[in-house]
């Protein structure tokens, strides 16, 4: 009914918006599609653009806001089973997580995250989250293991091209070139 697929909307549109590098007008749509979700108190609605809206603060810089929305939803799906395509948002639950804690500096759980996201990525042949995944570990790992973080960029890149991903092949690609800058 129109209750259930009206705050579906607008998240498809952020996802696109966040695609494009247009991150304020992803945030605006993130957050309308959660106000309408709430209502509705359907879990993976909610939790979806909850993980959405993280997603963009941390693309934003703003880790106070990803903590605190993406340590909420965490601690509400932490024991449920049961939800559709549960293993989805929680594989990108965890690889937003880990950038979290990598960019606070917590590297140690940084890297525990970002290898459970990429164990439930493989699990479940999610190869974009793989990929992601594999991005992220390699911003975590580069000060100390370069070489490996090196290869991690290279798997993603690999990956996102068999898929077709342009965007996220993009996207890498320019992580790749950022850390190929810096001297670990």
């Amino acid at each position: 009914d129109e209750k259930f697929w009206t705050p579906r909307f607008p998240n498809p549109l952020g996802w696109i918006r966040s695609e494009a590098g247009e991150i304020g007008e992803a945030l605006q749509l993130n957050q309308e599609a959660l106000q309408l979700a709430l209502p509705t108190r359907d879990p993976e609605t909610i939790h979806n653009a909850e993980t959405n809206l993280g997603e963009n603060y941390l693309q934003t810089g703003d880790l106070e806001s990803a903590g605190e929305i993406l340590n909420q939803v965490r601690n509400r799906i932490k024991h449920k089973r049961y939800l559709y395509a549960g293993w989805r948002y929680r594989t990108r639950l965890l690889i937003a997580l880990a950038d979290l804690h990598g960019k606070s500096g917590e590297h140690q759980k940084s890297l525990k995250t970002v290898n459970q996201a990429l164990r439930m990525a493989r699990k479940n042949g999610a190869a974009k989250h793989e990929a992601r995944a594999l991005q992220v570990k390699a911003g975590i790992i580069f000060e100390s293991r370069p070489k490996i973080a090196q290869s991690c960029l290279e798997r993603a890149l690999e990956i996102s091209s068999e898929m077709g991903a342009q965007r996220l092949f993009k996207r890498i690609s320019k992580t790749t070139q950022s850390l190929s800058t810096e001297v670990p």
